[in-house]
Parts: structure tokens; C-alpha cells; sequence
């Protein structure tokens, strides 16, 4: 077991949100409310009962928004806003490499989509996953194929991934049935980062500013890094890209339906 190094979280919230249609005209993403609280608002306070201090946050579109919004509502928290100046012609694995940049020395390293919702105890697992990763190995929060879920999915084999595929790239063949859903908290080693952005480099060079990061996770695969899993079991998540989506996850998450689970 590795020793225990400080923890940084990396929002990746840039995104102009589009398919949320009205919902996002003067406000990012992740200030959407699930249930009666903004999705930034439930995670930050979930890394704040993890004694989580810092959080870089990827941002772009109506960043001022986002920002006066974290500093107003979440002083606690040390925050750290890193820009990306062409959010509205890139992909979250662009953002992502400018957050890794502004990464402490040291520090080990959980990042969250900004439109993912999940239940407190998935933030907790996935902290806690850093403490059972070897020097250079990552893990990854995957839930058991749904035939509701759609977009990148994961083959584990051995407590190993195996295979981490993009909708875009996924050949006809692929274990649809036996695969897992990414729900987009993926953890890292101080020691990995770097070498996640090498691949994050040469997956930008090959495909474009615009590639799904999915690419990048499936290049560390094909060159023999860890990435361990962290499986859904009982859970709650979900993942708000549309305003169908907004509305599942506000059944998902009301008072009602946690109780009732």
C-alpha cells in the first residue's frame, strides 16, 4: 500500500451545456439543481465531509458565473479556477490537461465530470480507492451495463480495465452485454500524472482539441497502466447531458426516492 500524499479534485466544468437547452443560457452546467441543490454545491460538499481542501476547477463557459457562485456559497473551500481559453472548440480532455499543469507537487488526484450527480459514499469510495493504487496506477468509478445507459463503456477482467471505449470508436463486436458504464470519477497517483498527460498530449496531436477523453484512458490501457475498478453496487448516479437527463436525475435523487432505497 502506497503512502498517503495530499488529495487535490479536478471539476471538469467548461462545457457550454448545450443539449440542456434553456436550462444553461446564464448559467453553467453544473449550477443546475438535482433535487433542490446545484450540482457543484452537493459535490463540493461531499469533498468537504472528506476533509477535501482543494479543488481546481476546469472552467470556460460563464466562468465568472461559476466563480462568484463557489466563492460566495463555498469560502471553506480553496479554490482554484483554471481557464480554457477555446472551451467552445475543445473537449473535456483538453481542459483537463490545463488542470493537471496547476496540480501540486505531490498531490494525488480525483477528477469529477461537473454534470455527474452521485450519492455521497460513491465521492468517498473513489477517495479512498488512491489508498490501494500502486505508484503508477489509476481507478475508475463503473457501473454494470444498463440497457438505459448509453455512451463509453469499460471490459474489466482480473480487477483490471481492460478496454475503455468510446461510442465513437466501439466496434460491433464489443461485449455490449458484460460491460460497464463510466460514470466519469476517475483517481490518479501523484506519480501517474504525468503520465496521463503524455497520453492526453499525444491523443490531442493524433485526434484534435475535440477528442473525448475516453481516448486517452484507452491509450493508457493499450500500454499496460493499471487502471483498477471501483464498481457501482447500490449506489446512486447520474450523468445530466439533456434536459431528459435532468429530469431522471431529479426522480433519481428526491427526498422520496432516497428514502424509499
Amino acid at each position: 500500500m502506497k503512502k498517503e500524499n495530499p488529495v487535490s479534485v479536478i471539476v471538469l466544468a467548461a462545457g457550454l451545456g448545450s443539449r440542456l437547452e434553456d436550462q444553461t443560457l446564464s448559467k453553467n452546467k453544473c449550477l443546475i439543481e438535482v433535487a433542490g441543490k446545484t450540482i457543484i454545491t452537493r459535490l463540493l460538499t461531499q469533498l468537504q465531509l472528506q476533509n477535501v481542501a482543494n479543488v481546481i476547477m476546469g472552467v470556460g463557459y460563464l466562468s465568472d458565473v461559476l466563480e462568484s457562485y463557489i466563492r460566495r456559497n463555498h469560502p471553506e473551500i480553496k479554490s482554484v479556477f483554471v481557464n480554457n481559453p477555446i472551451y467552445a472548440r475543445s473537449g473535456s480532455v483538453y481542459s483537463l490537461n490545463l488542470c493537471l499543469d496547476a496540480v501540486p507537487e505531490g498531490h494525488d488526484v480525483v477528477v469529477f465530470e461537473g454534470d455527474v450527480v452521485v450519492e455521497d459514499s460513491l465521492v468517498a469510495r473513489s477517495l479512498a480507492s488512491l489508498k490501494t493504487l500502486g505508484e503508477q496506477e489509476f481507478s475508475t468509478v463503473l457501473a454494470p451495463y444498463s440497457s438505459e445507459l448509453t455512451g463509453t463503456f469499460a471490459l474489466i477482467d482480473s480487477e483490471k480495465v481492460t478496454a475503455w471505449r468510446h461510442e465513437s470508436v466501439r466496434d460491433a463486436d464489443f461485449p455490449l452485454l458484460s460491460s460497464f458504464k463510466t460514470v466519469n470519477i476517475t483517481a490518479m497517483t501523484a506519480a501517474a500524472v504525468a503520465t496521463l498527460q503524455e497520453h492526453i498530449k499525444t491523443t490531442v496531436h493524433l485526434n484534435g482539441v475535440k477528442a473525448p477523453l475516453e481516448y486517452a484512458m484507452d491509450s493508457l490501457i493499450k500500454n499496460d497502466y493499471v487502471i483498477r475498478p471501483v464498481v457501482v453496487t447500490h449506489e446512486k448516479w447520474f450523468e445530466v447531458d439533456t434536459a431528459e437527463d435532468l429530469e431522471i436525475a431529479n426522480e433519481i435523487f428526491s427526498t422520496s426516492a432516497l428514502v424509499l432505497s
